[in-house]
Order: structure tokens, then sequence, then C-alpha cells
């Protein structure tokens, strides 16, 4: 993101400037590329737009943690998955549990355990190591991805509920699934031979797509699906603020990659 619109969207109006947006109120520069400009004037909440209360409950908390395995990984400088599992079983521990969940949703802060991020390479065909053919992915702190994972249902509720997802979107929705848009894609191809008509098409995998997403724009999709502003100043604060650590076959790295950097990285925005 370049100027005017960094300082509009990240400095102290970026709330302010980003519902004015969403309400229809904000004045566009007049220097915007037209493309930017064509999109920020698609970017209107829908009618009667309600923002979603977000809340976890001790039931909440509970039947996460019964579902959630015990061996699944989690950044080192938090609690493991069977802590949780095992505090789930006593009411009392699990109240206090979903309270500290609870207290960032509310006020939008990052808990200082939250701000440390596990980095790491997987394969994608197995045994190629490739490094230019592996996947990176983080690991992060157990509650921070509880309450992400729970701000992400929510958020595809609403859109489902108010028709906020073109209906052509098949990846990642219930009962959608890839395989039928591309059943759609063969279908029309057929019509356009019998038919005897010309057609073009692009078919694009754009690489490191999620790694290159702008945090703003994120926010402002995210706030038009129902999510409050402080609820997402928690999840995209975590990670424009964490600390990154690496780990490799050879163990954990000893130094640190944090925001601001001259190097980019996953999930900086």
């Amino acid at each position: 993101m370049a100027e005017p619109l960094y300082t509009a969207f990240t400095g102290d109006q970026a709330e302010s400037n980003s519902i004015a947006l969403l309400e229809g109120r904000y004045f566009l520069p007049a220097l915007l590329d037209p493309a930017t400009t064509a999109f920020l004037s698609h970017c209107q909440f829908h009618k009667d737009h309600l923002s979603v209360h977000l809340e976890v409950t001790t039931s909440d908390h509970v039947f996460f943690w019964s579902r959630n395995p015990e061996d699944k990984g989690s950044e080192l400088h938090g609690l493991h998955n069977g802590h949780f599992k095992a505090a789930a079983q006593l009411p009392v521990i699990a109240s206090y549990d979903a309270l500290f969940r609870n207290i960032p949703l509310a006020m939008g802060f990052v808990p200082s355990n939250w701000q440390n991020l596990m980095n790491f390479a997987i394969e994608k065909k197995a045994g190629d190591l490739r490094l230019s053919k592996m996947h990176t992915i983080q690991l992060m702190n157990l509650e921070a991805q509880a309450n992400n994972k729970k701000a992400g249902r929510a958020a595809m509720r609403y859109a489902e509920e108010h028709s906020l997802i073109p209906d052509g979107q098949c990846g990642s929705r219930k009962r959608h699934q890839a395989i039928d848009l591309a059943l759609s894609k063969c279908l029309v191809w057929d019509l356009l031979i019998l038919q005897r008509r010309a057609a073009g098409w692009i078919s694009n995998d754009a690489k490191s797509c999620f790694d290159r997403i702008v945090h703003w724009v994120a926010i402002v999709a995210m706030l038009r699906f129902g999510l409050t502003w402080r609820v997402l100043s928690s999840m995209f604060n975590m990670l424009s603020s964490a600390t990154h650590w690496l780990q490799t076959g050879f163990g954990d790295s000893e130094s640190t990659l944090k925001p601001p950097s001259v190097i980019p990285f996953q999930g900086c925005g």
C-alpha cells in the first residue's frame, strides 16, 4: 500500500477512515489509479449491516478443546494442547481460560505471549527437500489460534446468511466443493464447442498469495463480514507485531525477525 492510502488506513485514523469507507462517506483521493478506485468503491457495508457480538463462553471453550487433537503442534512459548484439554475438564479453570480469551476480543489488544510465531518449512511433495519446493507455515499461540478460528467461523456464517459471497466461490465454504466449480468450467467449455463460439479464459494459481495479502484490505473485508474493529485489531496486530523464530532440522534459530524489517516475511502484511 502506498500514499496517500497508507497513512489514512494504517495511522491513528485507520478505524474511522475504514468505517467511513464502508459507509460510503470516505472521499477517495483523485490521484488513485482506476483499479484501486474501482476496488475501494465496492468496499461498502450491505444494507442493514450489524456487527457480530463475538464472545467465548465456557461451553464454547470446552467444546473446542474437546475436539482439538492433543498432538497438534503449537508455538513453543505458550501452553500445549494437552494443557488446555486437561484444564477443560475442570469447570473453574475452563471458565478462567474462556475469560482470558475474551479479554483480547473485547479490548482489541494482543497479550505478550501471543506475540511469537514459529516458522518452519514442510514438504509439498514427499521427499522433495529443495527449499524452493517447500512450503513455510507458522505455528502460533493456541489461544490466539482458537480465537482466530472462532472469528473466522462467525464471519463466514454472517457472510453466508447475508449472501455476501459470490456463487462462484466454492472453496473454503460449507456445502461447496472446488470440484463443483471445475465441473461447471468443463461444461461451459463443452457448450462453447457445441455452439462453435469463441471464448477466452484464465486459470491462475497465484504464488504465495496469502503471504501478499495487505492487512488493511483483509480487515475491511472482514468488517463487511460482521466482525468488529476490536476483534480484528487483536487478530492483525498479533501478525504485525510478532517476533518470528525459525525452526529447522538443526534446531530453533537464535536470531529473530520482528516488524518493521527490511526483509519481508510471511504474514507481515
